[in-house]
């Protein structure tokens, strides 16, 4: 059977799902779980070829409103299986800010919701205090239990890549659903310049994705060429990702392959940096706080062995996770390519990376000894 013909079970769930869409929107919940059920059991494939797509041509959604649906049902439905008594979220506002919250932190901030609004009068602000407190209180938990691993593993060296780095192959847009929050992302997604099948620019729905996954308080380090840098930034002010950096990586060592009659040899990269929380700079000032980087770009020959056509440089990527991060944090790289960000995390953070290419997944598992797990 071909897998874009859904049967006909399929599709009376299909129409089943979406009246109860169409007939009203009644409740935030009905139709989070709706779109849910239509994306994870993919019904939407009788006419349309991604979720994206039937989001935007059904319901004339973007993908990004759908999924902050999605993920406001699934905090109703786990308050709703928690003895926290009757005051539930009412609208899709209120149970938003909780969504970046893993299922016990949503309970314990909902509750403090509920003690501080005694007369039931709740606002997203009340909502999203609470979510940040229990959010900071939770990171801080982390960090003292993995600070002790730490300390009691590190003579022995028996703390491995793969307590704290997980891998996943398959397309981000996809693996992220029921992953999150993240503190810090660092990524160097496709550029867009290159005859590469796979650099395919697509910033505006990668960002979209990641947006529901972000922490209340995070950094994101997002590399792009400088071809497309402009047009880039005006999708995360039009998305409302407050820019704090541009870092510009200078690469010392270039190819002739560079050259052109036509324009001046481009020896830099950027990295645009965004977020709402303090940088984790070491206490002694030193260039590693200036915005322009100078690292080589990653040869065959070097310690740092490149195994990936756009590899970062190890010591640029470290630089940005450590300075972006805390311990006890969570990071993410959803275009993971040759795994440095997974090599460079501090055993005391745990990161995840997603790869959508089988050959890179495969490079990132002998590098790093973990073991992949396929997205949906």
């Amino acid at each position: 059977m071909n897998e874009s013909i859904i049967t006909l079970d399929e599709r009376s769930r299909l129409y089943q799902l979406e009246e109860t869409i169409r007939q009203g929107l009644n409740t935030f919940v009905d139709v989070g779980n709706a779109l849910l059920e239509i994306r994870d059991k993919r019904l939407y494939r009788q006419e349309y070829s991604t979720f994206e797509e039937y989001c935007r041509e059904q319901w004339g959604m973007k993908q990004s409103q759908a999924y902050r649906l999605m993920d406001s049902a699934k905090v109703l439905d786990n308050l709703q299986s928690s003895p926290i008594g009757e005051l539930l979220p009412i609208n899709e506002s209120q149970a938003r800010p909780l969504a970046s919250l893993e299922p016990e932190e949503q309970v314990e901030a909902w509750k403090r919701v509920i003690t501080s609004t005694p007369e039931g009068k709740v606002t997203a602000s009340i909502v999203l205090k609470a979510a940040k407190e229990v959010a900071r209180e939770k990171r801080e938990e982390r960090r003292q239990e993995r600070e002790e691993i730490y300390l009691q593993n590190i003579d022995s060296n028996l703390l491995q890549a793969d307590n704290r780095i997980t891998l996943y192959q398959g397309d981000m847009t996809d693996v992220l659903s029921g992953l999150g929050p993240f503190d810090l992302i660092v990524t160097d997604p496709p550029y867009g310049v290159t005859n590469y099948e796979w650099d395919i620019l697509k910033t505006k729905e990668w960002l979209e994705a990641l947006l529901p996954h972000l922490a209340n308080e995070y950094n994101l380090f997002w590399f792009c060429s400088p071809k497309h840098s402009a047009d880039i930034e005006l999708i995360f002010r039009e998305l409302g990702l407050q820019i704090q950096s541009r870092i510009v990586w200078h690469r010392r060592n270039m190819a002739m392959g560079s050259k052109s009659k036509f324009r001046f040899i481009d020896t830099w990269e950027l990295a645009i940096h965004a977020g709402n929380r303090e940088l984790n700079f070491p206490d002694n000032w030193s260039e590693a706080w200036f915005d322009v980087q100078e690292f080589a770009v990653p040869q065959t020959n070097f310690n740092d062995r490149k195994i990936h056509p756009t590899q970062k440089p190890e010591g640029l990527i470290k630089r940005l996770v450590e300075f972006g991060s805390y311990s006890g944090d969570k990071i993410l790289d959803p275009f993971a390519g040759s795994g440095t960000t997974g090599a460079v995390t501090p055993f005391d953070r745990t990161c995840v990376l997603i790869e959508r290419e089988e050959e890179y997944a495969k490079l990132i598992e002998a590098r790093l000894g973990v073991n992949r797990t396929n997205g949906i």
